[in-house]
């Protein structure tokens, strides 16, 4: 495919017919997430194995993470300046290596270097799958492919531990990163087989240091850095609820690890409604009234756990609210990062890549303020999903309108 296909970017083209080119994208988008956290059920074994302490092991994590972040705002300009394929035939190819380099680890450290690597090349995927997405899709149509490659990546958070503690126990902490590379060259395969250059023509060469400085005024554009701080915000709520779940579905509710990974795996169809209603919404209300729909479910999801964590009435009514809230985030994610992309098709790599740095961010912020907030018991964890949805939603109240989604 040599850029986009006929009648893609028009407004009334329905997603679902380009299902092959989302599935692709959904991929590369889902690479940085899957990676992230499907070796985790096996950090024990591989503290063991390496002869690591858990400090040196959470830096495969911590490490891999900052690299990540750092990266996006490197690939996104790349993509820009040179073209997508260009980036996804570097990132790639050095993520499967990479990965094979942490399968094959002999020492804590060479893990690490590993996932400093396997964090590069996951980036370049992920950067550019998102801006792909904004070169071939426009309007309503950008809004639900975003919407199924938005809800296929909140997939991996969901399944990504459980598949990993499944292969780790069949066949060693090492099975989780040989299968993650697998993942990466059949998706290299089909991108050089399937996927052309995507990138407007009209953008033509840019200057490298002109790319860095397009940072600059998107921060400084509010069409882009409210929903784009919104998005921010969705996922500090998310990761606020990661970093504080075992804690209430294990040690509160008595739930054994395998029992917890199978409750997160059936909770992602709560996502999966989200980000399937999230363009149906948008269609029938508007993408604004949609937005703000989906950050009061997303707030009311994380009040009932709050009220739950302190009344404290059983397992089933915490499942029920953590459904609650993971269909607010199926709605907000596509619908807030599709308005930050769609004002600026030039940019695309640029703005992809701010978004997912600033992604992080919130990811971070809301998984170290389940550690800050001075409340007892299981209370900081929803205390903070809850901040964080009505930060976002403060976003989108401030803003006039989403850019032109509906």
């Amino acid at each position: 495919m040599n850029g986009p296909p006929p009648g893609v970017a028009s407004p009334g083209k329905p997603a679902l017919a380009y299902m092959p080119l989302i599935v692709l994208l959904t991929a590369l988008a889902a690479l940085g997430m899957l990676s992230t956290n499907i070796y985790l059920p096996a950090l024990p074994v591989i503290g063991q194995a390496l002869q690591a302490d858990a400090g040196q092991v959470r830096l495969t994590l911590t490490v891999y993470l900052a690299v990540f972040a750092v990266c996006q705002l490197v690939a996104g300009p790349l993509s820009d300046r040179h073209g997508r394929r260009p980036v996804l035939l570097f990132g790639l190819p050095l993520f499967f290596a990479a990965t094979l380099v942490c399968a094959m680890s002999t020492s804590i450290e060479m893990l690490i270097l590993g996932r400093a690597l396997q964090a590069v090349g996951a980036c370049a995927a992920s950067v550019v799958g998102r801006a792909m997405a904004r070169d071939l899709f426009d309007g309503p149509a950008l809004g639900r492919a975003l919407g199924l490659i938005m809800t296929g990546v909140a997939v991996a958070p969901g399944f990504g531990p459980l598949l990993g503690g499944l292969l780790q126990e069949g066949f060693g902490w090492r099975a989780p990163f040989y299968a993650v590379a697998a993942f990466g060259i059949l998706t290299l395969a089909i991108v050089l087989r399937a996927l052309g250059e995507t990138r407007p023509p009209a953008a033509g060469p840019v200057r490298l240091a002109g790319a860095f400085a397009s940072y600059g005024s998107l921060l400084g554009s509010s069409a882009f850095l409210l929903p784009a701080l919104a998005t921010s915000c969705a996922l500090g709520a998310l990761f606020a609820f990661f970093a504080g779940a075992p804690g209430l579905f294990i040690a509160a509710y008595g739930q054994s690890p395998t029992e917890f990974g199978l409750t997160s795996s059936a909770t992602v169809f709560a996502v999966f409604a989200g980000g399937f209603s999230a363009p149906r919404l948008m269609r029938r209300f508007g993408a604004m009234a949609a937005v703000r729909f989906g950050f009061l479910v997303l707030a009311g999801g994380g009040a009932l756990l709050l009220a739950l964590t302190v009344s404290a009435p059983g397992l089933w009514p915490a499942i029920g609210a953590t459904f609650v809230f993971l269909y607010g985030i199926g709605i907000v994610n596509p619908l807030t990062v599709a308005a930050a992309l769609q004002p600026f098709p030039q940019r695309a790599g640029a703005a992809s890549a701010l978004i997912g740095a600033l992604q992080m961010a919130g990811a971070t912020t809301g998984a170290a303020l389940v550690n800050l907030l001075p409340l007892p018991g299981l209370q900081p964890m929803p205390a903070a999903m809850l901040a964080t949805a009505l930060l976002g939603l403060l976003c989108m109240l401030v803003r006039p309108r989403v850019a032109q989604l509906a």
